[in-house]
């Protein structure tokens, strides 16, 4: 059974530049498969996401939108009307939420808008979430596999259980994890942030480690391994060049899958719980 849900939002009252957001739209998803595992996916331009797991067998999704004060003035520099016109504020957006045998996508490629997204779905749900600008992603209280990318905006992840694939350009990674699934590799990166992840402290897991400008803390109790650079060379018709790649690995409780933490500006925590 397919459920296609589009919305198209236009306001014409002009959005005012305070802190409080301006709801939108609520939506309420059934499920092809009520009670069973599923998946939601966000692809994002502009905004925030956070998700929430629950005990409910619906995808719950508030959608808002807010414009600051920077953006209010520097829009109304830019775009002054022309002589004899007035300016009609523009506060439209569109936004597609599709739904096939448990798994939600929601999607929206609004530049003009900053759309903030609070999603409730069952605690046992995979999540890929990803957005560019304006926002940063919050996930809480999920049991599944979880992908998260950003850009310009933080990732937070907290009382989750399952694994994680993180990464982000300019914000930090931080994540809390009450139980990792046994024999799944995981990733946590960031460009410009501290990343601090929290694991239990009976996990097995191998580390890949790389801080080019931050430092590297632990308080587990990690056997690191001796390890020589990795040097690749590349050689063109009038050039060679090479490449020398240097990562710090660790076993802890004995070893297990990968987990990378890579970072270029910014520390690496990664704490026993």
């Amino acid at each position: 059974m397919n459920k296609f849900f589009l919305i198209l939002a236009m306001v014409a009252m002009q959005l005012m530049a305070v802190a409080q957001d301006e709801k939108i739209e609520e939506l309420t998803i059934p499920l092809s498969k009520p009670g069973e595992a599923g998946k939601l996916k966000v692809d994002l331009i502009y905004g925030s996401i956070k998700v929430t797991g629950y005990d409910g067998q619906e995808v719950l999704i508030k959608v808002s939108t807010r414009k600051n004060v920077d953006e209010a003035e520097e829009e109304e520099q830019e775009d002054e009307a022309p002589t004899g016109f007035y300016k009609i504020e523009n506060n439209t957006f569109a936004m597609t939420v599709y739904e096939e045998n448990n798994e939600v996508r929601v999607n929206s490629e609004a530049r003009k808008q900053k759309l903030i997204f609070d999603i409730m779905v069952p605690r046992k749900f995979d999540l890929d979430v990803n957005t560019v600008n304006g926002g940063d992603i919050e996930i809480t209280n999920i049991e599944g596999e979880i992908e998260a990318g950003n850009v310009n905006g933080g990732i937070n992840i907290q009382d989750v259980s399952g694994s994680v694939v993180a990464n982000t350009v300019n914000g930090p990674v931080i994540a809390t994890l009450k139980s990792v699934t046994a024999e799944t590799p995981m990733a946590f990166v960031s460009l410009n942030g501290k990343i601090d992840v929290t694991l239990p402290k009976d996990t097995k897991l191998t580390t890949k480690i790389k801080s080019d400008w931050g430092q590297v803390y632990s308080d587990f109790k990690m056997e690191v391994k001796k390890s020589e650079p990795k040097v690749e060379k590349k050689s063109g018709k009038n050039y060679t060049k090479y490449v020398v790649d240097k990562w710090i690995y660790g076993d802890v409780n004995g070893g297990g899958p990968e987990c990378m933490f890579k970072n270029m500006h910014g520390d690496i925590y990664i704490r026993m719980k």
